[in-house]
This record gives C-alpha cells, sequence and structure tokens, in this order.
C-alpha cells in the first residue's frame, strides 16, 4: 500500500501531459509533487483517514503556467492597465 496523500481530487479531466495517457479522472497530491494520476478507482488506494478528498465534477483540471515577466516599453506604456488580484 501507498502512503496516503494529502489531497485526492476525484471526478475530474484531468490533463497530464503524457503521450501513453494524455487523461486521468483522479490524482492524489503529498507535499508539493503529485503522487499519482489515473482511475478513480485506483486512487481510492491513495486514500487515508487525513486526506482530503475533493470532487472535480466532471471539469477539467491542466497544469498550471506561470509567466511573470513584461517587455519594458510595453510594461512601462500599460502600467496604468495592470490589475492586481488578491485572493
Amino acid at each position: 500500500m501507498n502512503k496516503p496523500a494529502e489531497l485526492l481530487i476525484t471526478n475530474a479531466h484531468i490533463f497530464t501531459a503524457d503521450n501513453r495517457k494524455p487523461f486521468a479522472e483522479a490524482l492524489a497530491v503529498s507535499g508539493n509533487r503529485i503522487v499519482f494520476a489515473g482511475s478513480r478507482s485506483e486512487a481510492a488506494a491513495w486514500k487515508g483517514p487525513g486526506t482530503k478528498v475533493m470532487d472535480g465534477g466532471g471539469k477539467s483540471l491542466v497544469p498550471g503556467f506561470i509567466d511573470s515577466h513584461f517587455h519594458m516599453l510595453f510594461g512601462a506604456l500599460n502600467l496604468d492597465g495592470m490589475h492586481i488580484i488578491r485572493a
């Protein structure tokens, strides 16, 4: 048996970026790593008493892309249009 995951997301359409298996139904996260991506039935092995389980509601889950750069001239000319989003 695997060590239980901290987070388990099920019932989702998960893009894996793996050509052999491009989509999964569930994924498990331990620490800051994805430790499993596959079927809902296989994901059950990663559930423990402290695992937070999230229902993806059949929605898509894709990797996050972060690009925090700007080009100096364009950025300087458009600083008045920047929006700050606070969580």
